[in-house]
């Protein structure tokens, strides 16, 4: 078996001047730096791409088309792929693939929460366990994965819950987890079409999305208009709840809707359901993701009856 890794950067290339410290440099290591440290699988030939060693934090649309591209494109010659990213921005990085490809090979992500070189780190154990994910029949079929702490996640349903611990992921369903160099599904499931697979060959670019946070006494009102004038074409709004705004945001967001912009809502908290009747609603899916369905959305509806078409479908 050939596997594809597609190195983006992150913690799991990161370098810290002390291994006890929490400052470290993020996208320091080649991918092929770390693979010198990792036990062979027997019978997976691994290959690597450095796409870009960034910290996630700086992950932008042009990127994700790239990754987008070279994902396609590794597919087409390899018989599974792993990704390796920063945990800060993977949510959202591996929700894109997800509503992209559709492939039958497996398409894991990774990440680590410790630079290479620090005490405890889950650097290797991460990327090993990705490798062996990837590599396992089991994972065929089943869409984008990711894995952290021995765990496998849907990129829909998985969120970072914390900046401190390994256990830095969950979701409200875990598929499975990693154990002994065995991959283990709590039982079979089945992972709907890709949402925009269909869509997707005629994706050029993303567009801009802005998401905006819902707290007392905000000044959302005024950003809401900044943005509309600065020509963004979509809003998210992590509303309170289940997706509750102010009285004046709401009057404001339905004039702005008037003058041709998307809104889209969502909730400030980590597992929403969405119950606002007044805008389109994110359903279950978090802000950040949220704005990555928007964006891809905008881009690739041909007009207005295909947009609502998009949005009609979400939660289907």
């Amino acid at each position: 078996m050939r596997v594809l890794i597609l190195a983006c950067g992150g913690t799991i290339a990161g370098m810290s001047a002390n291994q006890s410290s929490t400052d470290y440099k993020a996208g320091v290591l080649s991918i092929d730096e770390l693979l010198k440290n990792l036990p062979q699988i027997k019978g997976v030939q691994i290959e690597t791409k450095e796409l870009f060693n960034i910290d996630s934090k700086d992950m932008d649309f042009e990127k994700l088309l790239l990754l987008f591209k070279e994902s396609k494109e590794g597919l087409r010659h390899y018989d599974a792929l792993v990704i390796t990213h920063g945990s800060d921005s993977l949510e959202e990085s591996a929700y894109f693939l997800s509503l992209l490809l559709n492939p039958k090979k497996a398409v894991v992500f990774t990440a680590s929460m410790r630079p290479f070189n620090a005490l405890s780190s889950d650097c290797l154990k991460n990327l090993y366990n990705a490798l062996i994910l990837a590599s396992s029949k089991l994972a065929r079929n089943k869409g984008v994965l990711l894995t952290m702490n021995d765990e496998i996640y849907s990129p829909k349903e998985a969120f970072k819950q914390t900046s401190l611990s390994l256990n830095a992921f969950n979701a409200p369903l875990k598929l499975g987890f990693i154990m002994d160099e065995s991959v283990h599904f709590y039982e079979s499931f089945y992972v709907k079409e890709a949402f925009f697979q269909k869509e997707a060959k005629r994706l050029k670019k993303l567009e801009k999305v802005g998401l905006l946070m819902s707290c007392i006494d905000d000044e959302n009102v005024a950003l809401a208009h900044f943005l509309h004038e600065r020509g963004v074409k979509g809003l998210v709004i992590a509303g309170f709840g289940a997706g509750s705004l102010s009285e004046k945001l709401t009057k404001s967001l339905k004039e702005l809707i008037k003058k041709g912009l998307t809104v889209l809502v969502s909730s400030r908290v980590a597992m929403p359901a969405i119950t606002n009747k007044d805008f389109l609603s994110a359903k279950t899916l978090n802000a950040p993701k949220a704005r990555i369905f928007l964006s891809l959305a905008l881009a690739l509806a041909r007009d207005k009856k295909e947009l609502a078409s998009f949005f009609k479908r979400l939660d289907d």
